[in-house]
């Protein structure tokens, strides 16, 4: 076979593309720790709640943004790695934008809840009064939406329904109407199945009572009055200012290309550690999570509408929410006893939250 100058010239230009990747990633590889936190002026608990976090930097390769508050003070707020690690590379801030994945859902079920309180729902609607046609759905309340017992099975679960829901555009109406002939996976209220084909037809439903789009009646009901100024909805997040780019494999490969129409009211939402804080403390968890939303299954899981609780040995009672996806990993938690807020946002879809809260903890209460 003769090879030509050409052929050697691509050959030594695609060598030196792997060359330069390569050692792009060793680069950022090896500097895991990347803060935005200063010891200048800082107290002693700030300083060790920050050693708490770069322990996870180092050994976990936590990238993103950490609040820990206690009472009305934020005692420690900060961005770790990169909100972008190649082109333009960023730094995570407080104030990087994360999408929020399944978190939205506290948003979701917080509208539905105030449009219950303005009598222009109720939970016990019948979701066929808001789709007739769905005639499979006639037992299926509004109620049983919010805490996973409708029985309706959830959107996407096979590599395929990934594929075609992290790539191209849906709206509510359109993921629904894959399931008008399904038959249900319970007789709704009787078991519990996790489906994010619940909170899309939530969305559609407040779409339908309220007369706006799904986050403009966020924008005016939920974000302005709460102080949300980092909060909301793009299709395209390449549109959203300081907004993080999402990590997976071991935080090698970026994530990007996917549309949020497919997540919606489900897990469409982005935010920052200090709005997040913010709208929990306004929240009356109490409401999202008693004994009529509240669902307990034989292996003790625990849902409400839209947050989720955990009377933890050590924490004690904990209200939470988390999410998880293509590039993300967040959580937010109250710990009761304590008076605490924990918000964790990462860009890497690999890291696992719950020993980083456990540690916060130990640290604010030793």
């Amino acid at each position: 076979m003769r090879i030509t100058k050409k052929g050697v010239f691509k050959v030594l230009i695609v060598l030196l593309l792997v060359l330069i990747i390569s050692i792009t990633t060793i680069n950022i590889g090896n500097n895991f720790y990347v803060s935005t936190f200063s010891e200048e002026n800082k107290s002693e608990m700030e300083i060790r709640l920050n050693n708490v976090v770069k322990k996870y930097v180092e050994k976990s390769k936590f990238s993103g943004s950490v609040l820990v508050a206690q009472g009305d003070r934020i005692i420690l707020n900060e961005g770790y790695g990169y909100a972008k690690r190649y082109l333009g590379r960023t730094k995570n801030t407080p104030d990087t934008k994360y999408v929020l994945a399944s978190m939205t859902k506290s948003f979701t079920a917080s509208a539905v809840m105030q449009l219950q309180e303005r009598k222009m729902l109720s939970l016990e609607d019948k979701v066929t009064k808001y789709y007739p046609e769905y005639k499979g759905w006639e037992d299926v309340t509004i109620h049983n939406l919010l805490n996973h017992t409708s029985g309706i099975e959830n959107y996407y679960e096979s590599v395929i329904d990934h594929i075609r829901y992290f790539i191209a555009h849906n709206t509510p109406e359109k993921i629904i109407s894959r399931f008008k002939d399904r038959p249900l996976l319970c007789k709704p209220g009787t078991d519990f199945n996790y489906s994010n084909t619940n909170y899309m037809i939530l969305s559609a439903i407040i779409e339908k009572v309220s007369g706006d789009k799904y986050i403009d009646y966020l924008n005016k009901s939920i974000f302005t009055p709460s102080g949300l100024v980092n909060t909301g909805y793009e299709e395209d997040t390449s549109e959203v200012d300081n907004i993080a780019k999402g990590y997976c494999l071991n935080m090698i490969v970026e994530v990007t290309g996917f549309d949020l129409s497919n997540f919606y009211g489900a897990g469409g939402l982005y935010s920052s550690t200090e709005d997040l804080y913010r709208f929990f403390r306004n929240l009356d968890e109490k409401k999202l999570l008693n004994d009529t939303s509240k669902v307990k299954t034989n292996w003790g899981y625990h849902y409400g509408y839209g947050m989720m609780l955990n009377n933890d040995k050590k924490l004690g009672k904990v209200y939470f929410i988390t999410g998880g996806g293509p590039g993300i990993s967040t959580g937010m938690y109250k710990l009761v006893d304590k008076n605490m807020i924990i918000v964790i946002l990462s860009n890497n879809q690999g890291f696992y939250k719950d020993e980083m809260v456990a540690d916060l903890y130990d640290t604010v209460n030793s």
